[in-house]
């Protein structure tokens, strides 16, 4: 007797539902929550004509972290529009692994530890130019914080005119609304010079410039300032082996995709922290007397062996990760914990949906830097970098950028930071940014 084995079915989901974005752009973890709450994890949903597969289960995560390379294809989201064909986040299969396996030692975790005298410099001279006593924001200082820590340890630009040069350039293709051009479609139309299609091409292009004039410098023999950065190393290889290099068309999609997900992430982390650390001022004295115990000014290899240190950052990214989601694109057809997933359709482990679990996060809703120091989490319990073969090129650098701030601010600089009411997460392109920026007041200096 011959046995008949049925398929398996697919994941559960709304057949059409307009709100779903409102809902997901209004608060992602809720809409994910009641998503699964009613379908199940995974769930399914539409958007664009787009099939999103969405897990928050460990189980689910691991299963899309641990497939072979090649299960994945290339995004067709509309990315490539704004980062470029050869971007990481946009490339599939060997294009994405061979470009991996070049981009790898340049981000090598004894490379970014190298950087750690600079961030903290970097820190240091921009919070020098916060008007003492003046209402400001935290945001607006750490978004400088990040651009100047990327574009010196990346792009290799030290001279403050050509760092001022490029912030002016980039923040022009910042306010293009190229954010919104990859999601929504009608918007990529030339309808003349103030058309949301035409500024962010210009922008793009005169961004892209940039970039080229930064890829000829690190060429330069001269260029003795610019020769530890992650280009310079990029741009030199193309002419020691160029089979095994990209060309400066490809070096321009990986640096322009290194600024985008780098940037407003790690300005937003380090803005998260500080608001947290002011929101629960018995936390800030747990920082402080640990680094004043463990940690003198200026030994930053310390910083990494200190647990509540750690753990508060773990903290931070664990409410507001560097990305709410992880996406694949399938190329082959998939099996999701039991589930039927078809080639085409996309893959989400969902951050947001993970880093709320109550079974894992007791109160996940809560701020307690102490879950970390209880217990520790898998890859695929906590990953606020993403996972897998794609997990985030920059985590190391992000990793140390927020440490190094965090400390260096709150030893350095007594601060008064609006905590009358409870700071909410507003979209920023594509993260949870502290909306109103975290509003504050450097008051004095606590260890001139």
């Amino acid at each position: 007797m011959s046995i008949i084995q049925t398929p398996p079915a697919t994941p559960l989901g709304p057949r059409f539902d307009p709100l779903f974005v409102p809902r997901y752009l209004r608060d992602p973890v809720k809409c994910y929550q009641g998503l699964a709450e009613k379908y199940g994890d995974p769930f399914a949903v539409s958007f664009q004509g787009k099939r999103f597969v969405v897990t928050g289960d460990p189980e689910g995560v691991k299963e899309i972290f641990t497939a072979k390379p090649r299960t994945f294809g290339k995004m067709d989201m509309g990315s490539e529009l704004m980062l470029g064909e050869d971007s990481l986040l946009v490339s599939g299969g060997e294009v994405h692994e061979r470009a991996r396996r070049i981009l790898n030692p340049a981000f090598g975790a004894s490379r970014m530890l190298a950087y750690g005298p600079l961030v903290e410099e970097t820190v240091l001279d921009v919070f020098s130019r916060v008007p003492l006593g003046r209402a400001t924001t935290a945001l607006a200082w750490t978004q400088l914080i990040s651009m100047e820590v990327i574009l010196k340890t990346v792009m290799g630009i030290m001279r403050e005119r050509e760092i001022a040069d490029f912030v002016e350039c980039f923040q022009r293709f910042h306010g293009s609304a190229g954010f919104w051009i990859t999601f929504f479609p009608f918007l990529r139309r030339d309808l003349g010079a103030w058309s949301p299609w035409r500024r962010f091409s210009l922008a793009r292009q005169a961004l892209y410039g940039k970039m080229r004039e930064q890829i000829a410098a690190r060429r330069r023999p001269e260029d003795f300032a610019g020769q530890h950065c992650v280009l310079a190393q990029l741009a030199q290889r193309k002419e020691q082996d160029p089979e095994k290099s990209f060309t400066d068309e490809q070096i321009c999609d990986h640096l322009f995709t290194i600024l985008m997900a780098g940037h407003e992430s790690t300005a937003s982390g380090l803005a998260w922290g500080i608001y947290w650390m002011y929101r629960h001022p018995e936390i800030r004295q747990k920082l402080l007397a640990e680094l004043d115990e463990k940690a003198s000014p200026g030994d930053l290899d310390a910083l990494s062996g200190l647990p509540y240190l750690d753990a508060f950052c773990k903290e931070t990214l664990r409410i507001h990760p560097m990305i709410p989601d992880v996406a694949r694109r399938l190329a082959v057809p998939f099996t999701l914990r039991g589930r039927r997933v078809e080639a085409g359709d996309i893959l989400v482990a969902s951050i947001n949906l993970a880093h709320h679990r109550p079974d894992l996060y007791p109160e996940p809703d809560r701020f307690r830097p102490e879950r970390f120091l209880e217990r520790s989490f898998n890859q695929y319990e906590y990953f606020p970098f993403g996972g897998g073969e794609r997990y985030c090129l920059g985590r190391g650098l992000g990793l140390l950028e927020l440490k190094i701030g965090l400390a260096t601010i709150i030893r350095r600089y007594e601060l008064e930071v609006d905590i009358s009411r409870p700071v909410r997460p507003t979209w920023n392109d594509a993260v949870r940014s502290p909306k109103g920026g975290v509003k504050m007041k450097v008051v004095g200096l606590r260890n001139p």
